[in-house]
């Protein structure tokens, strides 16, 4: 009824919402994982202060660049708390930074662990891996990596068409590749630090 008092825009806008809340931070969270799995230079697991970020990143650009992994096309992910570290020092100093990567995002906590579990009962959901660890922050180069969607279908069943209720049924499946070269495996450096509860 809320969809048809809408001239259907709240069915849209579920849908819409459920792809930001549910599917985009899954298919993050699986594909950071797989990368940590396979990342060619993980330091020893450091729970970093506020003022250590700019250090520990400068210290991922030239552990890559010391590996002769190009310059070129080098990403950084990490959590907001760190980004806001780097940000708090100078704002030429933290664009100067931020310019030499490719790239910048900011990735919640939430969907940015070492290893994750996909929810057995085929319903979609993640959760941290007991014992994995929290990501800080990963470089990738993107060369380093194979990533693409295969196969992506969403399933609209009207109400008229639901058989257990008078409703709009939406399923999503969404299948993808996630892979590193294996020779390419030192443009990823990933930063962890070490899970406590």
């Amino acid at each position: 009824m809320d969809n048809e008092e809408t001239a259907g825009v709240a069915y849209g806008q579920l849908s819409g919402e459920f792809l930001r809340s549910y599917v985009v931070p899954e298919i993050d969270a699986v594909r950071f994982a797989k990368y940590a799995a396979e990342a060619g230079t993980h330091p020893a697991d450091d729970t970093l202060s506020a003022t250590e970020w700019y250090g520990k990143v400068s210290e991922a650009w030239r552990t890559l660049t010391e590996n002769e992994v190009p310059e070129a096309d080098r990403h950084l992910f990490i959590t907001a708390t760190g980004y806001e570290d780097i940000m708090n020092k100078s704002l030429t100093d933290s664009k100067v930074f931020f310019d030499m990567f490719a790239s910048v995002t900011v990735v919640p906590q939430a969907r940015f662990y070492e290893s994750v579990t996909l929810a057995a009962d085929g319903n979609g959901g993640y959760a941290r891996t007991v014992g994995a660890n929290n990501i800080n922050f990963m470089v990738i180069h993107k060369p380093a990596i194979i990533q693409t969607i295969k196969h992506q279908d969403a399933k609209v069943i009207t109400p008229e068409a639901n058989q257990s209720a008078d409703a709009w049924k939406f399923g999503y499946r969404v299948y993808g590749l996630n892979e590193v070269y294996e020779n390419k495996v030192k443009g990823i450096y990933l930063h962890t630090s070490e899970v406590t509860s």
